[in-house]
């Protein structure tokens, strides 16, 4: 199962998190603020930020799936071994799966 998405496929402290927003870069999009830096572990890692300025649980978790599934399976052609933090935005709430898809594809591009 390669496109798996464990424990050690995540940012979980929040010190990691601060660290990252720290030494990382940005790139950004209509629904998405993406924050990266070189990785210290042995597998690119991801962390999502969805505030509740965003909208009620059910949306909040929507944006979130739809996160993890693309780096679940995109993650390998990232090339380097990074840590990513995504940032939701408000106009992310009203966009559609495909649309979202479609911003994180371009932000990932992007990422060196």
């Amino acid at each position: 199962m390669p496109h798996r998405y464990q424990k050690q496929d995540r940012l979980r402290k929040r010190p990691e998190y601060l660290e990252l927003s720290e030494e990382g870069q940005r790139l950004f999009s209509r629904y998405f603020i993406v924050v990266y830096a070189a990785g210290k572990h042995s597998v690119s890692r991801l962390g999502i930020t969805v505030t509740k300025k965003i909208g009620p649980a059910v949306l909040r978790n929507r944006l979130k799936r739809v996160c993890r599934e693309y780096f679940r399976f995109h993650r390998d052609e990232l090339g380097a071994v990074v840590d990513i933090n995504i940032i939701a935005r408000r106009a992310a709430a009203q966009a559609a799966n495909d649309e979202l898809t479609k911003s994180l594809e371009k932000l990932f591009s992007q990422i060196e």
